[in-house]
């Protein structure tokens, strides 16, 4: 049984730096929304349009990104977003066990009427709860935004459509004239759950592998050293897979080749029910990578699997004497 006076030392320890992570991804998500509400639909298809060789490093066309959900959507790939999610997940991490080794906390931990397992998993809990929290928290922020925001769109009839280019152009006969929209009324939060429970399952795969190498060393620097290069390691395979097809056969060995959270979006906004596949397929039956579903499963087995083996690895280890 998970001993609670553990529980609330750890949320004591890691409370700072989830509230600085969350009120991060909190603000920045509200302040996405509120610039991509001012950037017009036309203008940000006549600034990707000088970028079109660069469409095949993103998961969606250029068609699909300019679109609001896919604009918004967009904000589950920055880097700030990234890194706040592995900072936590590093950090909590890799102190399960080489952390608490490097201090020279764990003998007198242990020497309390506590097991090894009781440690380890009082830890972990912590780690995986905030791991889940953080996506929500910027998903709050994304929705505070669309329901605060306004757009501005032309007033019908003042654009038409030109069914060979399957595009919307002015009128030159009419004076174009804006009216202003709520967001709400384009966009619902409930689009950008995709992209909340991949965050979170990635957050957890990278939590599972520092609990991994945490119980199998003693030094926590030399642990997020090893899970950060891991995880750059992983981010060059993608950037090298991507870039030219040759090199398409690298995504196999890097678990971001499935984090695709804005190609998770755009499923919601056309089918629903795509989010629910373990496959994909081509147009002629061929397998063509994991669904959204399979995804979501192989980031999480690889968390979870990664905690189990930690902590068989922990109750089991002669650990070292403090230094």
């Amino acid at each position: 049984m998970i001993q609670l006076e553990l529980v609330r030392r750890n949320i004591r320890e890691g409370w700072w730096l989830w509230f600085w992570c969350a009120l991060t991804l909190g603000a920045l998500g509200w302040l996405h929304v509120w610039v991509t509400a001012r950037i017009d639909a036309d203008g940000m298809r006549d600034l990707l349009e000088n970028f079109r060789d660069f469409e095949k490093f993103l998961p969606v066309s250029f068609d699909e990104l300019i679109t609001y959900s896919g604009r918004i959507g967009q904000f589950y790939n920055e880097p700030t977003v990234l890194v706040c999610m592995l900072a936590w997940v590093i950090a909590r991490g890799s102190d399960v066990v080489s952390g608490q080794l490097d201090r020279g906390t764990l003998e007198m931990v242990l020497a309390q009427p506590v097991s090894r397992l009781q440690v380890f998993w009082s830890h972990a809990i912590v780690t995986i709860v905030g791991a889940l929290l953080l996506p929500l928290v910027a998903w709050c922020g994304i929705s505070a935004g669309i329901a605060r925001s306004v757009i501005e769109e032309p007033v019908p009839g003042t654009t038409i459509i030109v069914p060979l280019l399957d595009m919307e152009v002015r009128n030159p006969f009419v004076e174009r004239r804006l009216v202003e929209v709520p967001l709400s009324e384009r966009v619902t939060p409930q689009e950008f759950f995709p992209a909340v429970t991949i965050l979170a399952s990635l957050g957890i795969c990278f939590a599972g592998i520092a609990m991994l190498l945490s119980s199998l060393d003693r030094f926590r620097r030399r642990t997020i050293g090893l899970v950060t290069g891991f995880f750059m390691f992983q981010f060059i395979l993608r950037l090298a897979a991507l870039s030219h097809s040759s090199l398409n056969w690298l995504l196999n060995f890097t678990v971001l080749s499935v984090y695709d959270p804005n190609k998770f979006v755009i499923y919601w906004t056309k089918d629903p029910s795509l989010l629910w596949q373990l496959g994909l397929y081509d147009a002629e039956g061929r397998y063509a990578g994991l669904g959204p579903l399979g995804a979501h499963l192989l980031m999480l087995g690889i968390g979870i699997t990664s905690m189990l083996a930690a902590a068989y690895i922990f109750k089991r280890r002669d650990l070292p004497a403090p230094v």
